[in-house]
């Protein structure tokens, strides 16, 4: 009796690279696959890479930032200011007044959710030190981002080298001040 050849079922199948198309199917879209759409993109990995560290690092500025504001929400001017006298305040405490009263930033310190604010909860100088760090890093990043631009010659995707291009830009600010979709047809990253 001869062997029946079966077909693998669809899940097992191997995949080939799927792409869409547009409705006249003319305008090719790209890859839908991950590693392919990351290949087409032709940007080098350290792009990608310094990009994510600029978001890791900003994230990171913004919770550090709440967390000091959190700790101490009165800004002032110099160090020598008298409370009530504050140019920004995010709080609805007021300063106790009277002769008998001490008054410390202390009283004005509010909690953050442990999903917003960074370890060291209601300590205003861990939130500096966190700001501190990550300002260096955030610096670096950007030194490092910088350098690598210009010593590989990626600079030359940022920066036109002809005058052809300000008609192109002017076309793109109309269609995306008019709230248009582009057209697929001019898209290259």
């Amino acid at each position: 009796m001869r062997a029946r050849r079966t077909t693998p079922p669809r899940s097992l199948r191997r995949a080939k690279p799927a792409f869409f198309f547009t409705a006249d199917r003319e305008n090719w879209c790209g890859p839908t696959e991950p590693h392919a759409l990351l290949a087409s993109l032709e940007c080098p990995a350290w792009i990608r890479l310094s990009h994510f560290l600029n978001l890791l690092f900003v994230g990171l500025l913004i919770r550090s930032r709440l967390e000091i504001l959190a700790s101490h929400p009165r800004l002032y001017f110099n160090d020598h200011c008298t409370p009530g006298s504050e140019w920004l305040r995010l709080t609805k405490k007021e300063v106790p007044t009277g002769k008998d009263v001490i008054y410390t930033a202390r009283e004005d310190e509010v909690g953050l959710p442990a999903w917003l604010g960074l370890p060291g909860h209601k300590n205003i100088g861990i939130g500096r030190h966190w700001h501190g760090v990550c300002t260096t890093f955030w610096l670096l990043t950007g030194i490092v981002y910088a350098v690598l631009l210009f010593a590989t010659g990626e600079w030359r995707r940022l920066i036109p080298t002809s005058w052809d291009v300000f008609p192109h830009a002017w076309d793109s600010l109309k269609t995306y001040l008019s709230f248009d979709t582009p057209p697929l047809r001019n898209f290259r990253p």
